[in-house]
């Protein structure tokens, strides 16, 4: 029978009494077991390294992006074109889409039973107008014009052709104005001006370049003939026919203002041809607007008698009785 152990090899049993048990999560190498990787240059590959025979190549001396050789490089070569000339000055204009619109209103940070212009649109936080950035204010866009219902009288200083339908689609208004840099941080931030006591400036005209877009009642610029509004109703009516008045009150408005416009275009000599043309406008008119039967109909016969009418005190043959 072996004797009690003594000396460093019971010390050894004790300390392996105490020590955890040996497993993978304990193990690692001998000290200096391990020494790191050398990785010099053109370790790999044997002779050249892969880099080839002398030259700029296998000394890491390559010539910059762009150089071709020494001869004249494409972008020198080819003569420069003012793209993004002046793109500092360009007008800015935040895009304000008919779906935003909508759900401000919903919201109710926009009031649509009051003129709906840069001041409530700040104030209710739909956009965010810094004239400082070259921004001249909004533009009206089409996203979501099949889905607005409200009825506004709005006052952009952009609006594209479908966005006009969608808003007269429910009997609103909309009018596209110019605001100078200094009117329209006026119009953004009214309080802080009359709080400083200053006088009101005058606001001024558009340049010459925006002359054209303001003064053409297609656009329902605010410098255009109001006479020519319904001549561009009925031509966006055949545009867009399906964004034409929905409801029945707002079909027979527009059917009897622009049957005033019709009738004006007969001439004093006219003929058959001129009446039966104005008669396939308003077939066309009639077509388009999305309103009951009865009251189209109502309209297209009060129409017809107003027409022949017209025609017979301007004398036209088809209604007068003579030959042209």
């Amino acid at each position: 029978m072996a004797g009690p152990l003594h000396g460093g090899r019971a010390r050894a049993l004790d300390l392996l009494r105490d020590l955890p048990r040996v497993s993978l999560a304990n193990l690692k190498p001998n000290p200096g077991s391990k020494k790191p990787e050398r990785r010099p240059r053109g370790r790999r590959r044997g002779r050249k390294c892969g880099r080839g025979h002398k030259g700029e190549r296998q000394r890491g001396t390559r010539p910059r992006l762009g150089f071709e050789g020494g001869q004249t490089p494409f972008y020198i070569r080819i003569p420069k074109y003012g793209f993004n000339e002046g793109h500092s000055f360009r007008r800015q204009y935040k895009p304000l889409s008919l779906n935003r619109l909508q759900y401000l209103i919903d919201l109710g940070r926009v009031d649509p039973t009051q003129p709906i212009d840069l001041t409530q649109l700040v104030n209710g936080r739909g956009v965010s107008i810094q004239p400082l950035k070259r921004d001249y204010g909004v533009q009206l866009v089409e996203e979501g014009a099949d889905t607005f219902k409200a009825k506004v009288n709005i006052e952009v200083q952009l609006a594209s052709e479908l966005a006009i339908a969608a808003i007269e689609k429910n009997g609103g208004v909309v009018t596209t104005a110019f605001y100078d840099p200094r009117s329209l941080d006026i119009v953004c931030k009214p309080v802080p001006f009359f709080l400083r006591g200053q006088p009101i400036p005058k606001r001024m005209l558009p340049p010459e370049e925006l002359v054209p877009y303001y003064t053409d009642a297609k656009n329902r610029g605010y410098l255009a003939d109001p006479a020519k509004f319904p001549e561009a109703r009925l031509e966006l009516a055949r545009k867009a026919p399906k964004m034409v008045a929905a409801t029945p009150k707002m079909a027979a408005s527009l059917f009897f203002s622009d049957l005033g416009f019709l009738a004006s275009q007969i001439p004093r000599n006219g003929t058959l041809g001129h009446v039966a043309n104005l008669f396939a406008s308003l077939h066309c008119l009639r077509t388009s607007l999305k309103a009951p039967q009865s009251v189209l109909m109502s309209s297209w016969f009060w129409a017809h008698s107003k027409i022949c009418l017209i025609s017979w005190k301007k004398g036209c043959c088809c209604c007068a009785g003579r030959v042209a």
